[in-house]
């Protein structure tokens, strides 16, 4: 599948991150808004405690670790996840790798698995490494952890066109909502952050592969750090998206998530 070419009117793409350096309009923010309200959001809400398992999905953790890219584009992204010293952020991205590849094959998505692996683990380097957030000059943390993981896929002489869609999905999973015409990484990039952080869409992965998962890779005190840091955002940088999730109520999500 082509990757799309997103201008710099798409909030949360690369191009408007050069543009805005991350800094949303009223418009773009009733935008954001809007698309966390969204009746399809509201029922991800639930299907987060009371859905069922969608019946293609891998009951075990078993078969997506056979899957799993062994490449050194992702022993670059590990490093630099690594090296930022945040296990809970680490184990975050890990578990994002697995529910984004775990809807992909319910729902019977040919994706980029080294793309979408790179993205997952890459996605909140900007979390976990503050002060190459703060140098960069963007408000958003995402131009960050884009801009390493890019570097990374770079070194490792992926194609110029897939570079770019590895740095749009790490750029636009802070949107709220991304349609696959999008980006298939890109969009399942989004439900699979959604997923860990507030439990949107949790109940549609069978509980066998939950509890591998978090077994595997534990929460440890990533939901206060995580809440933390959206209030950060919010005074350090108020017209950033982190801010306006930070004002929709997602820490309140945060705190009532079912993990």
């Amino acid at each position: 599948m082509p990757h799309p070419e997103l201008g710099p009117d798409t909030v949360g793409s690369l191009a408007w991150l050069r543009r805005t350096e991350g800094r949303v309009s009223l418009s773009e923010r009733l935008t954001l808004m809007g698309n966390a309200l969204r009746p399809s959001f509201m029922h991800d809400l639930v299907a987060s405690r009371w859905g069922a398992a969608h019946a293609n999905a891998p009951r075990q953790l078993a078969p997506l670790l056979a899957r799993l890219p062994d490449t050194p584009a992702v022993a670059q992204a590990l490093q630099a996840m690594a090296a930022t010293g945040n296990d809970a952020v680490l184990q975050h991205s890990w578990r994002t790798h697995w529910w984004a590849d775990a809807f992909a094959v319910a729902e019977g998505h040919e994706v980029d698995r080294e793309l979408l692996l790179v993205a997952s683990l890459t996605h909140d380097l900007g979390i976990a490494d503050a002060p190459g957030h703060a140098a960069s000059g963007c408000a958003c943390f995402t131009g960050h952890s884009a801009q390493v993981a890019m570097g990374i896929a770079r070194d490792a002489a992926w194609p110029a066109a897939r570079v770019q869609a590895l740095g749009e999905a790490i750029t636009l999973h802070m949107n709220g909502r991304v349609p696959l015409d999008q980006g298939r990484e890109a969009h399942l990039l989004l439900r699979a952050t959604a997923c860990d952080v507030i439990g949107a869409q949790l109940t549609r992965l069978p509980a066998s592969l939950r509890q591998a998962v978090m077994r595997r890779h534990p929460r440890g005190d990533f939901d206060a750090q995580f809440s933390a840091f959206l209030a950060q955002q919010r005074r350090q940088h108020p017209h950033s998206r982190a801010a306006v999730m930070a004002q929709l109520g997602v820490p309140w999500l945060v705190r009532f998530n079912p993990f």
